[in-house]
């Protein structure tokens, strides 16, 4: 293959390996793109910008170590990664590793960290001591380059050495040698440029620039193959065509733009300029190329390729095709391509798979077994079950529980966490005084202390930190306008109520965010929201979640002191609209009694519960989705949505 598009050269070399062929590529190999190369470049980002992705690409990279076997290395980057990467906090230097690992572990142990990820929960005693011990791999490896970048100018002759040391620790698996790895052509092309580099003792850079200057330096070497490769094919660049002949030649990239190449105007030295100090004119890489190509079409046998298209768009045909095709005649030409056409039909049909081998998608509707099928749930989770049972069943009965994202941000189920604790506090706190602004004073510092776990999110901190004043200034005023006839207040009460089921007893559980018992005997059930609520129409369709909180308060699940009592109002407090307007929202419309609103959600729950005992009845993805998700749930890839939405297979689950 003579060719002078790089691009095209790595992906022939990538797509002879399907069949065991090495192939010699003249070019060589770019070091950046080399095992050794991408290590090196992860070292000085993990080092230098302590970046959680960059941290655990380092870890997992096939080369790491860390002074022990791979394999006990992926293990432990398994564990530091749920330990301390996934889920919210922010990583400050590489040197604080083991005291952030000792951090979310003590946060844990006195249940101060009201954020911790499932998944952290469930790490064994080994599993941490495998994560601290890695973090102080880690950091002792990293420390001393990234000791370096705490200066604000960087020598990059410093880091170079610093980079060469921590390499070899970081590839010791425990025999103390790195030697071998240095002796391979990859290995002897980074010694030569962190040699380079080591010698440019007056080149200073900032800390941050450093891993991109690196990168930048290292695409502009490249490594030599290695001996192995197959002696009958070669890839080769024009200039090494040149010389050598061989049986059949493939020449790739005959585009306008590729071969030949675009001709660049310099932006510092004119045509004018140029010639006065001799250089040559840019049109001379054009003669070189046209050379180039009139010599390999010489060969005995010769197939040209194109690309139709590049990038998604059309290309154009190369000159010198141009006028080979107008010279020859349109007969001629056919002729060319129908023998060329041959070859395409067959590298077409390396993939290609039969039609009658193709069926569409279905809408996943799994039909476990009844005995597997849960016999609880949440009341929050009546939604998902109503919405999306795609979801309980990946959740509930396969157990798969989604990873939270690497260094993720404060989202809005943490703010809603923290919001609820804060509320349930002050209305546990403030019985029998008048909600004052001595009230609301005590519902900010409430709110202060709950909400200095976020305080590595600035940015979320600052928006909510200005928020609590409006709330609680209107919760304070709200509490004192009813404070005549509630009789008592009661946060976070939590219930269970069994049903009757075809299957067995089933148990409905859940915690009401706030119940309030009024002077003439009925009771109001309330729950925060800091997004907007749902409609009333939409309570007995999707979100029941408060109307069998009211059925299951009536019923004495929540405790005695609720049971046999009515109930006056269900609504839901959109806290994003304190201040501006009344967030109470009621959960009823005009006219209905919120009794027979809970009787009849109760009524279309044990008439769901009843649907899923039966066992031809499965667990259908986003049955009622009611509004297309703008983001992707945790179980979407799953149950592979964006394949079936497209195009419904018939047969499939409605």
């Amino acid at each position: 293959l003579v060719t002078p598009d790089r691009t095209l050269a790595r992906r022939v070399a990538v797509e002879l390996r399907r069949w065991g062929i090495a192939v010699d590529d003249s070019a060589g190999q770019p070091l950046d793109g080399t095992a050794p190369g991408v290590f090196v470049r992860l070292l000085a980002q993990a080092a230098l910008t302590a970046e959680p992705v960059a941290i655990l690409a380092l870890l997992k990279h096939p080369l790491a170590a860390f002074g022990q076997k791979a394999s006990d290395c992926r293990k432990a980057a398994r564990a530091l990664e749920i330990a301390l990467f996934r889920g919210p906090g922010r990583i400050s230097t590489i040197a604080s590793l083991a005291a952030d690992i000792a951090n979310v572990r003590f946060s844990m142990d006195m249940k101060a960290d009201h954020i911790v990820p499932r998944a952290r929960r469930r790490l064994s005693k080994s599993d941490w001591a495998a994560a601290e011990a890695m973090a102080a791999r880690v950091s002792a490896i990293l420390g001393p380059l990234a000791k370096l970048g705490q200066s604000p100018s960087l020598s990059v002759a410093d880091a170079a050495g610093a980079l060469v040391e921590a390499f070899d620790r970081a590839i010791d698996d425990g025999s103390g040698s790195a030697t071998p790895l240095w002796d391979e052509p990859a290995g002897a092309g980074l010694a030569t440029l962190l040699g380079g580099l080591a010698a440019a003792s007056r080149l200073e850079l900032a800390p941050s620039e450093f891993p991109s200057f690196l990168r930048a330096a290292m695409a502009g070497a490249t490594v030599t193959p290695s001996l192995g490769t197959d002696p009958r094919i070669h890839i080769w660049g024009t200039l090494e065509a040149r010389l050598q002949s061989v049986d059949r030649l493939v020449l790739g990239g005959l585009d306008e733009s590729v071969w030949p190449g675009d001709i660049r105007t310099d932006p510092f030295l004119s045509r004018q300029m140029r010639a006065a100090i001799g250089l040559s004119p840019p049109e001379r890489r054009v003669g070189l190329s046209a050379h180039d190509f009139s010599q390999a079409l010489s060969a005995s046998e010769v197939i040209v390729t194109r690309a139709e298209k590049r990038g998604g768009a059309p290309t154009v045909m190369s000159r010198w095709l141009q006028r080979l095709t107008a010279l020859i005649g349109p007969e001629e030409t056919a002729a060319l391509r129908a023998r060329g056409d041959h070859h395409v039909h067959l590298a077409r049909g390396l993939d290609r798979v039969p039609p009658s081998a193709v069926a569409p998608v279905r809408r996943p509707h799994p039909r476990p077994a009844v005995a597997a099928r849960p016999r609880e749930l949440s009341i929050t989770s009546v939604e998902k079950l109503i919405r999306d049972p795609y979801e309980v069943y990946a959740r509930l009965i396969l157990q798969l529980e989604p990873l939270d994202p690497i260094g993720q941000r404060a989202d809005a189920r943490i703010r809603g966490t923290l919001i609820h604790e804060a509320f349930a506090d002050f209305t546990r706190e403030w019985v029998g005084q008048p909600f004052d602004d001595a009230a609301r004073d005590r519902l900010l510092a409430i709110w202060r202390e709950k909400f200095s776990v976020i305080a590595d999110f600035p940015e979320v901190h600052a928006v909510w930190s200005l928020l609590a004043e409006r709330i609680a200034g209107w919760m304070a005023d709200w509490e004192d306008e009813r404070d005549g006839r509630v009789a008592s207040r009661h946060p976070e009460i939590k219930g269970e109520y069994l049903i009757d089921a075809p299957a067995g007893p089933f148990k409905l559980n859940g915690r009401a965010d706030r119940i309030d018992i009024f002077r003439d005997g009925s009771i109001g059930i309330y729950d925060y929201k800091t997004g907007a609520p749902p409609s009333p129409k939409q309570v007995l369709l999707f979100s029941p979640q408060l109307a069998l909180e009211g059925a299951m308060a009536t019923a004495g699940a929540f405790g005695a002191a609720f049971a046999g009592r009515s109930l006056s109002e269900v609504a839901w407090i959109a806290l994003g609209k304190a201040g501006r307007e009344n967030p109470v929202r009621s959960a009823v419309d005009d006219g209905i009694r919120p009794d027979a609103i809970a009787a009849e959600a109760l009524l279309m729950f044990r008439t769901l519960v009843a649907r899923y005992d039966d066992p031809s009845h499965g667990y259908a993805s986003q049955a009622r989705p009611m509004f297309e998700r703008r983001f992707p749930g945790d179980y979407d890839h799953l149950a592979r949505v964006s394949e079936w939405r497209l195009v419904a297979a018939p047969g499939g689950a409605p």
